[in-house]
């Protein structure tokens, strides 16, 4: 299960954005639990989202739990929430949007992929910006092609940055996956001891980039190594 929180915009972004993961991670209507907007999240909505966990999908390959303003929800039904994340079932995201997300409990969201959005645009920590794939293809591209992948995302150091904190995130919480789900390695993913290495060298790379090491040069040498 993967914890979503949207933040900040407005409402109608709010929205949008919720609609959009819904798409792009196939979920049907018969696979939603879309707590109602207006109702203070309370235990009784705590136990109906985790009977809801219970079940099986119906037609597609996720579930998803929405909850508008849970910025809103009393501090019991948060804690009570932070139980439900301690157990999570595979395949199901839950959604959460609020203003401000100060609001909501530290140890919920240092277990969420954060979504700030800021106007039409939005910085991310972990949802549309998938870098499993780029990195799982750095190691069958030639020389060329890996410096030529650095220069391309390497536009600046903010934009360097994000992708080196994004590459950490997303390989520490695959290992997690791994082991939590105790499922049978698949030849076809990176070996946990691999991405263990991989997030060495992700780390390595940030600490010159905020010593302002040049952004492409970093990747560059980065790159090459894996």
């Amino acid at each position: 299960m993967q914890t979503i929180i949207i933040t900040d915009g407005n409402e109608k972004d709010r929205r949008q954005k919720v609609h959009d993961l819904l798409k792009n991670l196939a979920v049907s209507v018969f696979d939603r639990l879309i707590i109602e907007e207006g109702i203070a999240l309370g235990i009784e909505k705590i136990r109906e989202i985790q009977h809801f966990l219970i079940l099986k999908s119906y037609n597609s390959p996720n579930r998803a739990i929405i909850v508008p303003n849970f910025d809103k929800a009393t501090h019991q039904a948060q804690n009570a929430f932070l139980k439900t994340l301690e157990e999570p079932p595979a395949n199901t995201y839950i959604i959460l949007t609020t203003t401000n997300v100060d609001l909501i409990l530290p140890t919920i969201v240092s277990r969420s992929n954060v979504i700030t959005l800021i106007g039409s645009k939005e910085e991310e920590n972990g949802v549309d910006f998938d870098v499993l794939p780029i990195i799982k293809n750095l190691s069958q591209q030639s020389i060329g092609q890996k410096i030529l992948t650095a220069e391309t995302i390497a536009k600046g150091k903010k934009e360097t940055e994000d992708f080196l904190s994004e590459s950490i995130t997303q390989l520490r919480q695959n290992l997690i996956n791994h082991y939590i789900d105790s499922s049978p390695f698949n030849p076809h993913d990176l070996s946990p001891l691999y991405q263990m290495g991989l997030i060495r060298k992700f780390i390595k790379a940030t600490e010159f980039i905020k010593k302002n090491t040049n952004p492409r040069l970093t990747l560059e040498v980065l790159f090459l190594g894996i």
